[in-house]
């Protein structure tokens, strides 16, 4: 990048390679390389070039944001998921979990269901209880992607766990938490992930709305993809995040993830003028 003939913003380049030219009509600049930012000077006595922490004063802040444009699962089917794991939870005392994946060549959502262990402990008076549940994402085929996952904490509260948030640093997308089984309608938290940062959501970005769960829609094939073990850990992920901490939904950044139907509600100048425009989904 380099600066207009007026601008009173220092030049900016790019270290591409060693063959990066030096700018030697330059007598100050920033130079941006792999191994980070550097001020440089070009001095009648020397030529220097030497790291820095800081960026140009000059140029203008910049907050995150996400602006989502998830199609939507029908009321339906979200009622479907939520009887699932209200079945899970009612015969195994486990959580379960259910993957997201767009199909481009019918252009709708289909649910995976993936093979799944639900890790529970016991009481020795038979107390049975759910501490998580471990799944290995499928090998999906090239015209399948995956864009979000929804699981259970069955009776905990709906938040963003440790492990949740360990589990999903490397996986962009849709988190949609379903706790409070018990009641109805549960509790719901829901994050999108982009690049390891964290946003909040509300769980209208992928769903159309709930209603009351369904478990007699539930396919039967569901229900053979989970098995349980009892786990030899005494202690619960959610004792490592409680709901009552400081970051109880493990998101990190106050800018929503802008509803697709409220978009310019959320966003500021942070965000481009080209993507401040309302969007739709449709329902799948």
């Amino acid at each position: 990048m380099n600066k207009g003939p007026d601008s009173l913003v220092p030049s900016v380049y790019l270290k591409t390679g060693d063959e990066t030219p030096w700018p030697r009509d330059k007598s100050f600049f920033y130079l941006l390389t792999g191994s980070g930012m550097f001020i440089c000077r070009n001095n009648r006595f020397f030529h220097s070039c030497v790291p820095t922490t800081e960026w140009p004063s000059e140029l203008a802040g910049q907050k995150p944001f996400c602006i989502v444009a998830y199609p939507k699962l029908a009321q339906r089917t979200f009622e479907t998921v939520v009887g699932f794991f209200d079945e899970v939870a009612r015969v195994f005392s486990s959580e379960a979990a259910v993957l997201i994946c767009w199909n481009d060549r019918s252009g709708e959502i289909e649910l995976v269901v993936p093979e799944q262990v639900g890790i529970v402990s016991a009481s020795a008076a038979g107390y049975v209880s759910a501490l998580e549940v471990e799944y290995e994402i499928p090998v999906l085929p090239a015209h399948m992607r995956l864009i979000g996952d929804i699981h259970s904490h069955v009776d905990a509260p709906a938040f963003a766990s440790s492990t949740d948030i360990t589990d999903e640093f490397y996986r962009p997308g849709v988190h949609l938490v379903v706790g409070r089984l018990s009641n109805e309608p549960p509790e719901f938290h829901c994050s999108v992930v982009v690049d390891g940062v964290r946003f909040k959501a509300d769980v209208s970005i992928i769903a159309s709305g709930y209603e009351r769960r369904r478990p007699e829609d539930v396919p039967a094939e569901w229900f053979r993809r989970i098995t349980t073990r009892v786990g030899n850990s005494a202690q619960s992920k959610y004792d490592k995040l409680r709901p009552d901490s400081a970051d109880c939904s493990g998101d990190n950044q106050d800018l929503i993830a802008a509803d697709v139907d409220d978009m310019n509600a959320a966003v500021d100048s942070s965000v481009p003028e080209c993507l401040r425009r309302t969007t739709t989904s449709q329902d799948i």
